[in-house]
């Protein structure tokens, strides 16, 4: 088992949850939308077509196809724009 520490967007708690050997961004982000429903879903976006949010693991950003290991550190962000 993996488990995972993840800070998500403007969520103050955070959240650990047990992933199996070999898991990724994306399976992991499924598994948040079956806790926080189908709302994530609609602001992070659909991995497969593009995902909404800047990620990164451990500080660095990674693709929604990176692997994760014991003790990563997910970061979930929106895009920032200025004018």
């Amino acid at each position: 088992m993996i488990k995972v520490n993840l800070r998500l967007l403007s969520i103050k708690d955070d959240l650990e949850l047990e992933l199996k050997e070999g898991a990724t961004v994306n399976s992991l982000l499924e598994k948040l939308v079956l806790v926080y429903g189908k709302d994530l879903k609609k602001l992070v976006g659909d991995p497969d077509e593009g995902c909404k949010v800047m990620i990164a693991v451990n500080k660095e950003l990674v693709k929604p196809s990176q692997n994760l290991k014991e003790g990563d550190e997910l970061y979930l962000s929106l895009p920032v724009a200025c004018g």
